[in-house]
């Protein structure tokens, strides 16, 4: 399930095969992550559901970038918006 990345240090997650419980599947791996980033393999075609389940405003973004077979999505944690203007 688990197979290292080229570019990283973290490890890229292959759930190219999974169709169904994809969402909680990319969750429970985020869950176990430790806050930091993730890359995780999805089947090509699926853009509309991760935006759907991962969109904007969550603790999580994510950027989709695609590939022959499959397209990898990377999880980075989301900056701290409650002061994003830095007013105090």
């Amino acid at each position: 399930m688990c197979a290292p990345a080229s570019d990283s240090n973290s490890p890229t997650h292959d759930l190219s095969e999974v169709c169904c419980g994809l969402v909680p599947a990319i969750r429970a791996i985020l869950d176990q992550s430790g806050g930091g980033p993730v890359r995780v393999l999805v089947r090509r075609g699926l853009s509309t559901e991760l935006v759907n389940a991962f969109g904007s405003g969550g603790a999580w973004e994510f950027t989709l970038s695609p590939g022959l077979s499959t397209d990898l999505a990377l999880f980075t944690p989301a900056q701290d918006r409650t002061n994003s203007l830095q007013l105090f």
